[in-house]
């Protein structure tokens, strides 16, 4: 699951089990950004950006109009979060989990890795039969996902 299905119901989530939504603060920006929707500007942002690529006026917009649905897939977020960040350490269960961050396929996707147990939670930043996406946003046109 991505930022629209799973962070989207956050909210949701969070008040059925009373308990505090966990994210790094990339995730959290995307999240509101996504429940925001788009603007002039974010649409002018994603057109000068598929443009500088190559992109058709037809790929442009048929984009822009995929990028303006997301707001309706996306509950409106959590009053508040909790952040975390690489490197810190969560117990969960009684056991220490390390946050290891992953980039490319999100902004700031967020793993947890148990040192103990050997055990590492990817969630959707490691896929068994495909690699995912790795994306390089409008918003942040210089970035190298592949390089972190």
């Amino acid at each position: 699951m991505d930022t629209l299905t799973t962070a989207g119901v956050a909210r949701w989530i969070s008040k059925l089990c009373d308990a505090p939504v966990l994210i790094t603060s990339e995730e959290e920006k995307e999240l509101v950004a996504l429940a925001k929707g788009m603007s002039p500007e974010r649409d002018a942002r994603q057109a000068a950006f598929f443009r500088a690529a190559g992109g058709s006026d037809a790929l442009i917009e048929a984009n822009i109009d995929l990028q303006r649905s997301y707001s309706g897939l996306v509950c409106t977020p959590p009053e508040k979060f909790e952040r975390i960040a690489a490197g810190d350490i969560l117990t969960l269960g009684g056991d220490d989990w390390r946050v290891v961050i992953g980039s490319g396929h999100s902004p700031e996707h967020a793993c947890l890795y148990n040192e103990k147990r050997k055990l590492f939670i990817a969630g959707d930043q490691v896929l068994p039969k495909i690699t995912p996406n790795v994306s390089v946003r409008a918003r942040n046109p210089e970035a190298d996902p592949m390089s972190n």
